[in-house]
């Protein structure tokens, strides 16, 4: 009944004023201290129309539960505050995305500020994230990892996880807290729904919080700020830069707590959207560990352009607030040299997969050849796969500097040499992202002008969208075929996909890019991947490489792609030949390099990770 009444609140206040809506979120918080009135003589029933009364005598001020008000109504009830503090601050948690205006969103920000006020411990429970029971155990990972890097280093990871969590807790500490920009999607979020889980086995607890909005437009500014890091040359306004700033400080009333809590043994911000948490925890206490870790590609500021300057500017202002004990994380290969005042350690730190996760799982060929031909085909590119023949593989997010367009028409060319190659290239379609509606047009495009213009085409190239569970059977056809999957990225800051297709038995052919420079693998004494740094570094617009000409509607491809393309082209192509002249030598340099492959996933994977982190939380400062 408490839920029912509490969701037919909120449903209704999404419709109604400022006014309405505010009073209707109190009602939701005092629906849901119903549950506390039971001990007492009054009925539920009762309980409500009391405290639906004050609040339509104006008990409440409008937008604000103050700290009088709410102790008036709970000495008068006889409950247990933190209880509902609480119970209120998991039910804005639960519904707060789907609150729309600004202004509803504001008032519902503001209410949980007061909450924190009066109990800053139990917000933050409630609004943390709640991470599940089902996990794999510390033994299970320990097996897994000896599979591959074998028992000793197996037993020395987990023993080292151990020995760091105890010198944790003898400090007198039992958790870290993470900060990032979201719970639910992406690579970040899904390391911190397993990490949480590796890290309660041995005692110690990540609290996780999100940065939640009021204004639409951060999400906005903060998608512009990632694309100038990659090298996108656009500039900002200052009111843009102060959405930024100002949506990130107004989480810093709800959560300040953390700075002071004895409990805590490090603070650890997570990429550049709540940059701004990492100045106000360290202005609130100097003392409190705090650290930046960025998961992005830095090309922009490599670059000097004015836009990633800009934001540069935002996030060396945060930097340089940490002190010696602090840390700020890099990718590999993406590290800054030019820190001005800078006194913090700068370091490394690499993504992990978790190599227990389903879809990491290895699945046998059988198992591919049930999933692939139902793959969810592109409505205008309606190919499906066909598991008999050689497929390259590549995808990712639907973004100019993801590669799959390079890909295409390096495939292009291949396709005259290798009459029997196929092309399949996967990823996400977001409608209310304009750069992934606008390359998936694109790529669109080219297929059907390709299958226009060379009918031999038709049936050879594949467009699967909106996959995420079966993505594995692709790097699985991968590995059928000897094919490597394609990770041509013009900027990466590290590319877990690569990691997941090893997984599946795949080896990942790359460009230079960021964090792919890992994967240098040697071909016949050569490095196999495609050098294109030199190139990178004078494309200032990503999506300028290819793009549809409006009055015409063909597909614009710039001189810098043409050059990107023939470096891919004649590195993928000896690959190719190399497969096709001595297949057996091939065969074994494959299986090798994908063991090469693995070796680097799991020496980064959760498990490292969780230590790495543990690390600079006690201070011990082991190297990753």
């Amino acid at each position: 009944m408490v839920q029912f009444l509490t969701m037919q609140c909120y449903f209704f206040a999404k419709n109604m004023k400022k006014k309405i809506f505010t009073y209707s979120l109190l009602i939701i918080f005092m629906t849901c201290s119903l549950v506390y009135a039971e001990e007492q003589d009054l009925s539920k029933t009762v309980a409500l129309q009391l405290l639906t009364r004050k609040i339509q005598n104006n008990s409440f001020p409008e937008g604000i539960l103050n700290k009088d008000a709410f102790q008036l109504l709970y000495e008068s009830q006889g409950n247990d505050c933190s209880k509902a503090v609480r119970t209120f601050a998991q039910t804005i948690n639960e519904n707060f995305a789907d609150i729309q205006s600004i202004e509803d969103r504001e008032d519902t920000l503001a209410l949980l500020d007061d909450l924190a006020c009066i109990d800053p411990y139990a917000v933050r429970d409630g609004i943390q994230f709640v991470f599940s029971d089902q996990y794999h155990t510390l033994d299970e990972y320990s097996k897994q990892l000896a599979t591959v890097l074998g028992e000793e280093r197996a037993q020395e990871l987990l023993q080292q996880l151990h020995a760091l969590a105890d010198q944790l807790r003898v400090n007198g500490k039992n958790k870290i807290v993470v900060i990032n920009a979201t719970f639910a999607s992406g690579g970040v979020a899904e390391m911190f729904r397993t990490m949480g889980n590796i890290l309660r086995q041995v005692g110690i607890e990540i609290e996780w919080h999100m940065i939640r909005s009021a204004d639409q437009a951060y999400s906005e500014v903060t998608r512009k700020v990632f694309d100038v890091l990659q090298g996108s040359d656009q500039l900002f306004e200052r009111a843009e830069l102060r959405i930024w700033r100002n949506e990130n400080l107004r989480m810093v009333d709800m959560l300040k707590s953390i700075a002071m809590d004895e409990q805590v043994g490090a603070i650890f911000i997570e990429d550049h959207q709540p940059v701004h948490l990492v100045k106000a925890f360290k202005m609130i206490n100097p003392h409190k560990c705090v650290i930046w870790r960025f998961h992005d590609d830095t090309r922009g500021i490599k670059q000097n352009m004015q836009g990633a300057l800009q934001v540069w500017h935002e996030l060396l202002d945060n930097i340089c607030s940490l002190d010696q004990d602090d840390y700020a994380l890099f990718q590999p290969h993406s590290m800054l040299s030019a820190m001005p005042n800078a006194v913090c350690h700068v370091a490394e730190q690499p993504p992990g997969i978790d190599p227990l996760a389903e879809k990491n799982k290895r699945i046998s060929w059988k198992q591919a050849q049930q999933i692939l031909p139902a793959m969810n085909v592109d409505n205008i590119v309606a190919t499906p796969i066909n598991p008999d023949k050689p497929y390259l593989i590549t995808g990712g997010r639907f973004v100019s500097w993801k590669g799959q367009m390079i890909v295409l028409r390096v495939f292009e060319m291949l396709a005259k040499e290798f009459d029997d190659l196929h092309l399949c290239i996967f990823g996400i379609v977001s409608s209310n992202d304009p750069r992934k509606v606008r390359y998936h047009k694109l790529i669109q495009t080219y297929i059907k002008i390709l299958e226009e213009k060379n009918p031999t085409f038709k049936g050879k190239i594949s467009l699967i969208i909106n996959e995420t569970d079966n993505i594995r059977a692709l790097y699985r056809l991968a590995r059928k075929h000897t094919l490597p999957f394609c990770a041509c990225s013009i900027a990466e800051g590290w590319n877990l996909m690569a990691d997941e297709a090893s997984m599946q038995g795949a080896v990942p052919f790359s460009t230079d890019a960021g964090g792919l420079a890992r994967f240098g693998l040697t071909v016949h004494n050569k490095r196999c991947h495609a050098v294109i740094n030199d190139l990178v570094n004078d494309i200032t617009n990503p999506e300028k490489l290819y793009y549809i000409d409006e009055k015409t509607g063909s597909v614009i491809v710039s001189q810098q792609a043409l050059k990107l393309e023939q470096r891919i082209y004649h590195t993928l192509s000896a690959l190719l030949r190399y497969k096709k002249t001595d297949p057996a030598q091939y065969a074994k340099w494959y299986k090798a390099a994908n063991h090469e492959a693995k070796v680097m996933a799991y020496n980064t994977c959760l498990i490292p990770m969780s230590i790495h982190y543990l690390s600079m939380a006690t201070g011990s400062n082991l190297p990753y």
